[in-house]
């Protein structure tokens, strides 16, 4: 009797050892941002760099609906690109600007053609970009296309894939999309 208690305990103890077996930490969702609506606008600079009162703007709704069909921008011409989120009716730009290791804007004409040059003008802490305030430079010809812009959330923003503005692998780097608008510009001459 004694050498079966001594067996059931024996046998009990791989069972034991295996429940008791310490359980990695579950990996934590980062939060997303909320977004009740999303303005874009496209100050026109002079030959200075300095910006002018010529402004074209965009309003999206949480649904992604936008109040305007086509936005127009001038052919071969320098603008500030902005972009507002809200929620609320509150600015979370200084939210998104205080966790901008965790944040990056793409932008994805449908013509590659269109966009001759791109500059983001904001970075984080880390000196990596976010894309809440942009440089942009429009084709010199006449080109109607898509445009996409997206704010990725969780991204590692060392990766590859997340140094140009407009890589179509971002989603390489990792991260949710937050944000996900399109909308189509002309550009006119």
């Amino acid at each position: 009797m004694k050498y079966l208690k001594i067996i059931s305990i024996a046998m009990m103890l791989p069972l034991l050892a295996i429940s008791c077996k310490k359980k990695p930490n579950p990996k934590l969702e980062t939060p997303q941002e909320e977004l009740d609506e999303v303005q874009v606008h496209f100050v026109l600079l002079d030959d200075n760099q300095q910006a002018t009162t010529d402004t074209a703007s965009i309003v999206f709704d949480k649904n992604g609906a936008s109040n305007i069909d086509l936005l127009t921008v001038h052919a071969g011409k320098k603008y500030l690109m902005l972009i507002h989120i809200f929620n609320e009716d509150e600015s979370i730009n200084d939210e998104i600007m205080e966790d901008g290791d965790m944040h990056q804007f793409f932008f994805m004409p449908s013509d590659s053609a269109l966009i001759t040059s791109f500059e983001y003008l904001d970075e984080d802490q880390n000196g990596r970009a976010i894309g809440l305030k942009n440089k942009i430079e429009w084709a010199a010809t006449e080109i109607t296309a898509d445009f996409k812009i997206i704010l990725r959330h969780g991204l590692d923003k060392s990766h590859e894939n997340a140094v140009d503005f407009n890589d179509p692998n971002y989603r390489n780097a990792g991260g949710e999309d937050d944000l996900q608008v399109s909308f189509e510009i002309k550009t006119i001459l």
